[in-house]
């Protein structure tokens, strides 16, 4: 669908390595967000847990929209305030822009962070991050996300 879309996020996701779907060529804006210390999906790729299929690695996953965008290679880094030690987790985000169309490529790296989207509002309880890892609360997902696709 990417004719009928601006922009895409995908949280704790990664490109199947085993897809079947038709590459399309079509310029797209993507972010991603995943983190380093998750068990279910592993940021540097590989099988994923509980035989759920194999994925590439968030750099490869990141390298391929890159590529399919025409975007800069080099990207703009950005460090979030660790405003919460306690989560155990920081953001590192790297905006990759100037694609065809105006694309972007954006990775929010959640060092230390589990299979958990990025919040301050909404914590999951401690026997539910026991299965998934930390879940990082120096960032709001879905206010990320927002400022995203609010321009595309």
């Amino acid at each position: 669908m990417p004719n009928k879309l601006k922009a895409f996020a995908a949280i704790v996701a990664a490109n199947p390595k085993n897809s079947q779907c038709t590459d399309a060529t079509i310029p797209i804006s993507a972010l991603f967000m995943n983190g380093t210390g998750d068990d279910i999906l592993p940021y540097g790729g590989g099988p994923m847990d509980g035989g759920r299929g194999v994925v590439f690695s968030a750099q490869e996953t990141i390298d391929y929209w890159i590529n399919r965008n025409g975007t800069d290679t080099t990207p703009i880094e950005t460090d979030f305030a660790d405003t919460n030690t306690s989560d155990n987790c920081t953001v590192k985000k790297y905006l990759y822009k100037n694609g065809t169309n105006n694309t972007e490529v954006a990775l929010y790296e959640i060092i230390n962070g589990g299979h958990a989207e990025p919040s301050i509002a909404q914590r999951y309880s401690d026997s539910f991050l026991g299965t998934l890892g930390n879940q990082n609360s120096d960032i709001e997902m879905a206010n990320e996300v927002w400022n995203f696709f609010k321009n595309k």
